[in-house]
């Protein structure tokens, strides 16, 4: 029987990557957004497999959370990881003297809220499902801003900087239940909520400057990670961050 996975916004950028690399390496996986179902286009390889599922479930809202956990129950599915990737950026920016608290509340309840309550209500289900001495995931991807400042997106790094702080919580309480919680602060990932296509401007020149490794990450550099931890390949970390950015977060003189 093939490993299911839930991704949230596992369908477009760095969470398509991330649903393609699993579903390559045989995992079975339920992807939830809040697009409908017909205005979203799988790559080929999706259809030719059907080894996942798409499910529009808006995880910020708790009767789309509620939804999808009737749906997982009713047809008695195992899950074995939670990844949560989905998230949002303002829209516009603007410099922390001048953003709404709409915007503030908007980007804490997508980024914050729904994947806590999320990470909640699965991590229930699969203690409740999960076989004797199995292990479980949830990895949750953060971002360096958690830690690294940007003054025309602060309520987006105040919702990181806590969702980090989430992993660890996470971390603590479940691994009496046999769980390994990851957090991954990705840098400036191509296509990326980091990345801006003003970027290509002067990528050069900021690759040279900012990431240690001379180049921008892509979201191969997260997707191989996660498809690691889920083969069992770090067996002894839970709740630290792993931070994927070329170095650019090294303190250099």
């Amino acid at each position: 029987m093939k490993k299911v996975v839930v991704i949230t916004g596992g369908a477009k950028g760095i969470g398509l990557e991330i649903s393609n690399k699993l579903i390559e390496n045989g995992y079975f996986i339920i992807i939830l957004g809040r697009r409908l179902e017909s205005e979203i286009q799988f790559p080929k390889e999706f259809e030719i497999n059907k080894n996942f599922k798409y499910v529009q479930c808006d995880i910020s809202k708790p009767q789309d959370r509620l939804r999808l956990i009737d749906y997982i129950k009713s047809k008695n599915i195992n899950i074995y990881s939670l990844i949560n990737n989905a998230s949002i950026g303002p829209n516009p920016r603007k410099d922390i003297l001048e953003c709404s608290e709409n915007s503030f509340n908007e980007i804490l309840s997508n980024n914050l809220v729904g994947p806590f309550f999320l990470t909640q209500e699965l991590a229930n289900y699969m203690i409740s499902t999960k076989l004797e001495d199995s292990l479980s995931y949830v990895i949750n991807i953060s971002s360096i801003s958690s830690f690294v400042v940007s003054n025309d997106r602060a309520e987006y790094c105040i919702s990181k900087a806590a969702f980090s702080m989430s992993s660890k919580l996470w971390a603590a309480k479940l691994g009496e239940y046999g769980f390994q919680v990851f957090d991954i602060q990705p840098g400036i990932i191509k296509k990326g909520l980091n990345y801006s296509e003003s970027f290509s401007e002067f990528d050069y020149k900021s690759e040279k400057e900012l990431s240690v490794m001379k180049r921008w990450g892509i979201s191969a550099d997260i997707s191989t990670l996660i498809n690691s931890i889920l083969n069992g390949g770090l067996p002894y970390i839970t709740g630290s961050p792993i931070i994927i950015d070329g170095g650019m977060h090294i303190k250099r003189l």
